[in-house]
């Protein structure tokens, strides 16, 4: 039974507070689950698995997948579904994704459908986790992927871009179509994959890393070094950073690499 086949037996309405839009393609399908790399060893966690036609391809290959649904009318159609297709490594936990605890250790990988709504808060939830998934691949507002993935330089390039690749190798894959969805949303999404960073370079003080991007694309048209005077950082410390880092005073947030507001940051405390 499909998606259609089974909102019509259900007579299920999608709630738009979930941000409920069931991918319907299987061809979209199973380009993310290729994209996802699932392995008989591997644990992953799906978030929003709405009526399981990803969850169930992910299954097929993946070790184990634990489904986290915040709608908990949707768990037993879920429930009915996984019986149906004989599915028995799955876990189907009634939860919001941002209340779920993700593995303190061990290995695991992220996939999702996210909900419009909620997409910054998951992908920070991720790139904040203590343990890191050695994978996430994410469909999304076409938009936000563009941004999450945009380069130094980029008009769209932005605090989110900064935050997600401080954590990640982050890379564009392919978009998707409003029209393989049911309800069909007002926008078209695209899929995006992020990888841990083979560079492994940190902040020495993350809070003061995060306040200096902040402020940085808080204020975009105006260059850095005044943006960080205004958020608080004395005349002194910034100076001193531009100098120390080579950065040139008149540089806008969108110009700086991760490296280089990571670099700032360490200079500025100094």
């Amino acid at each position: 039974m499909n998606t259609a086949e089974r909102i019509r037996k259900h007579g299920f309405t999608p709630v738009k507070k979930y941000g409920q839009n069931f991918l319907t393609d299987g061809n979209i399908i199973a380009k993310i689950v290729a994209a996802a790399e699932p392995a008989a060893s591997d644990l992953v966690i799906e978030i929003g698995p709405g009526l399981g036609a990803l969850t169930f391809a992910l299954a097929e290959r993946a070790g184990r997948v634990t489904a986290v649904e915040a709608d908990e009318k949707v768990v037993p159609l879920l429930a009915e579904a996984a019986g149906e297709a004989g599915i028995g490594n799955t876990e189907i936990v009634s939860m919001d994704f941002l209340d779920y605890a993700l593995p303190a250790s061990g290995a695991y990988k992220l996939v999702g459908n996210l909900p419009y709504y909620i997409t910054t808060p998951i992908l920070m939830k991720a790139a904040e986790a203590g343990n890191l998934p050695q994978l996430a691949v994410f469909m999304m507002q076409k938009e936000v992927a563009r941004r999450v993935t945009a380069a130094p330089g980029s008009r769209i390039y932005g605090s989110v871009s900064v935050a997600v690749q401080y954590r990640f190798d982050a890379e564009y894959l392919f978009e998707v179509s409003r029209e393989v969805f049911i309800p069909k949303p007002g926008v078209d999404s695209s899929v995006i994959r992020l990888r841990p960073r083979r560079d492994e370079r940190k902040a020495r003080d993350e809070k003061t890393f995060f306040a200096l991007v902040r402020a940085g694309f808080g204020q975009r048209r105006k260059m850095l070094r005044n943006s960080l005077r205004a958020a608080g950082f004395t005349d002194a410390a910034v100076e001193a950073a531009f100098e120390q880092t080579g950065i040139a005073p008149t540089a806008r947030a969108e110009e700086l690499s991760v490296n280089d507001f990571i670099a700032l940051a360490d200079a500025v405390i100094d």
